[in-house]
């Protein structure tokens, strides 16, 4: 029981410790790409180049931004992207900036099966600009942190319950001796009294049962 005890203890705490610890590098990563696609954004949307994306269908390269996926929103509030946005569609918050109601906004798609942050900021003449970055390098990222935290969540314990074992194992030997000794005793009927050596639990309640006998 003992071992038992400290293996679910430590189990449920490494538990906890590694989804607090998986959870605070997810919002800490989310968090710092968010902040870098705004400030992207927001340069690129005062960018002279701007206007060749539609004009010139330049690509997202010409703003310095080749990790991303560019779009447009035009003043008769028509997408337009040289990159391409597969499966992007304009939602509410899309067209709440390019109308004036927000001044950015930042949210999560899937588009053909993967992942994108997608951060929309005003732009000059009623448009707004759109910057997507794919999340799988990210999640992958998160992908192998989570896969070393349950090797050491795994490790710590397995190394918890060979711990508690020897610690009920050590500790509960005084309790075997004495029980093998009253065994032996109610067999044999030896009353030769027992040696007893130690500072444990067991010594000091047998020496006074001794000295009160």
């Amino acid at each position: 029981r003992v071992t038992v005890l400290t293996t679910m203890a430590v189990g449920l705490a490494v538990a906890f410790l590694s989804l607090g610890a998986y959870a605070t590098a997810r919002l800490q990563m989310t968090q710092s790409l968010d902040d870098s696609l705004l400030e992207r954004a927001h340069l690129a949307a005062k960018s002279a180049a701007l206007p060749g994306l539609i004009e010139f269908q330049l690509p997202s390269t010409a703003l310095g931004a080749a990790d991303v996926r560019i779009a447009v929103i035009t003043e008769d509030g028509a997408l337009h992207s040289v990159d391409g946005l597969p499966g992007f569609r304009l939602g509410a918050p899309e067209r709440a900036v390019w109308s004036g109601e927000a001044n950015n906004s930042i949210r999560t798609i899937v588009a053909d099966n993967e992942p994108y942050r997608v951060v929309t900021v005003q732009a000059d003449e009623g448009q707004a600009l759109i910057l997507a970055q794919s999340l799988g390098p990210q999640n992958r990222v998160l992908h192998r942190l989570g896969i070393v935290m349950l090797i050491f969540g795994a490790v710590g314990v397995i190394s918890a319950a060979l711990a508690g074992w020897i610690v009920a194992a050590n500790g509960l030997r005084p309790v075997r001796r004495l029980t093998s000794a009253a065994e032996h005793i109610a067999r044999t009927e030896d009353l030769t009294p027992l040696h007893i050596d130690g500072d444990d639990e067991i010594a000091p309640g047998y020496l006074a049962a001794m000295k009160a006998g």
